[in-house]
């Protein structure tokens, strides 16, 4: 899915903008990472 892909450079973008969210982060990595496996 390229959309898939697209969103996954968009989540690193906002991961470094959540820097003060460790909640948001550990979420969004979580979610990176099954995109990619």
């Amino acid at each position: 899915m390229p959309f898939f892909g697209g969103i996954g450079r968009w989540t690193r973008l906002e991961l470094a903008e959540c820097r003060p969210y460790p909640s948001g982060i550990v979420l969004l990595n979580y979610r990176v990472r099954a995109g990619s496996a």
